[in-house]
């Protein structure tokens, strides 16, 4: 996900200037700054502690019936999406979703905030 990120972001030399962060579910949190900005969380409520702070509170965007989700605000009010699946290749799955069907989309919306 960051990869392809900043990936989308290189293309367009207005949005080189921004960055991606990685950190833990717990560190993210914890931090007041961190919880502000646009945030797209991978793996599951079982195993990801914001996953399942999220899982009653997004609604879902996609799904595979018991195998993936993606939940996001899909007006983009909120700058979040958790991205899970029951498994790894099915939450590796979740994310590649949530690249082909939302990222571009994600980034512009928080591109714009960033200015």
């Amino acid at each position: 996900m960051r990869d392809t990120i900043l990936d989308r972001l290189s293309r367009r030399p207005e949005d080189e200037r921004l960055g991606v962060l990685v950190c833990s579910d717990i560190w993210y949190l914890n931090n007041d700054e961190l919880r502000a900005c646009p945030t797209i969380s991978i793996g599951g409520p079982g195993v990801n502690a914001l996953a399942a702070f999220l899982v009653e509170r997004l609604p879902s965007a996609f799904t595979v019936k018991d195998v993936l989700t993606v939940q996001m605000d899909t007006d983009f009010v909120d700058l979040i999406a958790s991205c899970w699946g029951h498994g790894t290749a099915p939450t590796r799955s979740a994310a590649e979703a949530f690249i082909a069907r939302y990222l571009d989309l994600f980034l512009e919306k928080a591109v714009l905030r960033a200015v």
